[in-house]
């Protein structure tokens, strides 16, 4: 009785937040691109899975392919809001094909044990999706295989961990944004079995999945388990990685002194492989340079508050595009 009430709640909680955001708009200009998204389907196991893919009018042979992986009660469309379309305008300057999968009731099955979704309940293939698609489009656009990346936002950069995890072998690198590797007790994911290059993208003032660790929830209702914090969790991947040296440090520029957050940035590196946190301190649950969702005074209270200083999904492909298999 108390799950239902606490999933009635969280809903109602999150209609209001998309009706202010509908009020109150303050999402950027969608970036002009000159390709076209493109919908299909894919069958895996006995599920019909849903996905969109852009493709630029100029695609060489051996292209890269990048992953953009929604968050919690998203879709390929709202994810490409989410950054203004700036995967595909970035993909028309250099030539790599997005693709926007979706999740099964706009969920992932990430590492986190089971929970609240059904995704988690049925414990579906969702890493088997994914590397489905990766072999069609192997073959329709022939992609570089050794040039395939995710990226994740939320529940979708959960995703991405579980990716990195299960099939580090299949991807050059992939980047998490807001997103915490969960405790040991909630996790039903294996060990990682290889290296792999991850980029780490955390608000400290998230009110949704802790900066310091602890319970990930929706408004405090409808909880996720326990996650690590975000520095466990970028140690969690040094140590995947087997880097032992100490970060290099830097504090980027406050471009906006208004946005009341700045940007410091830590890289580990090691033999062909590194690490990279960028921490968003003052930062909330969304993407830097992304949309806020609604008037910001009162969205800060639900989701924190969004940082002006770079363009996350900028710092995402230079990050990603530097590593290959």
């Amino acid at each position: 009785m108390m799950r239902r009430l606490g999933i009635v709640l969280a809903a109602i909680l999150a209609f209001v937040v998309v009706l202010l955001w509908a009020l109150y708009p303050q999402m950027p200009d969608r970036l002009p691109v000159r390709g076209e998204i493109s919908t299909a389907n894919l069958r895996v196991g006995d599920l019909e899975r849903r996905f969109e893919v852009y493709v630029p009018p100029e695609l060489a042979d051996s292209a890269p392919l990048l992953f953009a992986i929604h968050g919690s009660g998203m879709d390929a469309a709202s994810m490409r809001d989410l950054i203004g379309w700036r995967f595909a305008s970035l993909a028309d300057q250099e030539g790599f094909v997005v693709v926007y999968p979706e999740g099964f009731e706009r969920e992932w099955n990430g590492c986190r044990a089971p929970g609240v979704t059904e995704a988690d309940r049925r414990n579906l293939d969702d890493v088997g999706f994914v590397l489905a698609l990766i072999d069609r489009f192997a073959i329709e656009l022939r992609i570089d295989p050794r040039r395939v990346y995710a990226a994740g936002f939320s529940n979708g950069g959960s995703m991405a961990y579980r990716l990195a995890t299960d099939a580090p072998e299949r991807f050059a690198a992939v980047a998490a944004v807001v997103a915490q590797v969960p405790e040991p007790e909630n996790s039903k994911c294996r060990q990682p079995s290889g290296q792999i290059p991850v980029l780490i993208m955390n608000g400290t003032a998230d009110p949704i999945v802790p900066w310091e660790g602890g319970i990930a929830s929706l408004f405090g209702i409808s909880a996720r388990g326990r996650v690590m914090s975000t520095a466990r969790s970028a140690e969690h991947w040094r140590r995947v990685n087997d880097i032992s040296a100490d970060p290099e440090v830097t504090q980027l520029p406050d471009v906006d002194p208004e946005d009341g957050s700045r940007v410091v940035r830590s890289r580990w590196m090691g033999a062909n492989t590194e690490v990279v946190l960028y921490a968003i301190h003052g930062g909330g649950h969304s993407i830097p340079g992304g949309p806020e969702l609604g008037a910001r005074w009162l969205t800060g209270r639900f989701v924190g508050y969004t940082n002006r200083d770079i363009r996350g999904a900028d710092h995402i492909w230079s990050f990603l595009k530097r590593h290959r298999r």
